[in-house]
């Protein structure tokens, strides 16, 4: 009687381990916490989609350069992007583009790195961009160059980066 106690446990415990890993990716994916779903409207990967609709609605575009593994993007992202002020400051005063490298730790300055990013870097090299996240760059609706900044900000320096931008 004792066996079947322990034999129904360990069933029970197997169906629950094996419905966990095989529904955990869609688990995941569908958990949004608040502070997921509040930050800076980033509609555009593509610059041509981006500099199209900063022309048409005449506002200059802010381009955030971001990778996996990126702290101090991910810090940025949770504690600056989800700042309200700023998010409507920011949503109301520019088109925001959000371009993403892939960086695999065992590629990196490889060409398989290279390879794996070439049009992204291929536009840095062009705006004499450093490889370094988080990087934005704030372009005029003629595509012209404004203002670039390689670093971490707080929210005052975000707003004072951008105002420099307008």
């Amino acid at each position: 009687m004792h066996y079947i106690k322990i034999k129904r446990i360990v069933l029970a415990f197997f169906f629950l381990i094996t419905w966990s890993c095989t529904d955990r990716e869609a688990i995941i994916d569908s958990l949004e916490t608040e502070i997921d779903t509040r930050s800076i409207q980033f509609k555009y990967d593509k610059f041509s989609d981006a500099q199209k609709e900063s022309e048409k609605m005449k506002r200059p575009l802010l381009m955030y350069f971001t990778s996996d593994g990126c702290g101090w993007c991910l810090k940025m992202e949770r504690d600056v992007f989800s700042d309200t002020t700023l998010q409507n400051f920011i949503n109301e005063n520019f088109i925001c583009s959000k371009v993403y490298l892939k960086r695999p730790a065992a590629v990196m300055k490889t060409k398989d790195y290279k390879k794996l990013n070439k049009s992204k870097l291929d536009f840095m090299d062009l705006y004499h961009l450093e490889a370094a996240f988080p990087t934005f760059v704030i372009f005029d609706t003629n595509s012209k160059l404004i203002k670039k900044e390689s670093k971490y900000m707080d929210i005052q320096e975000f707003v004072q980066f951008a105002k420099d931008g307008l």
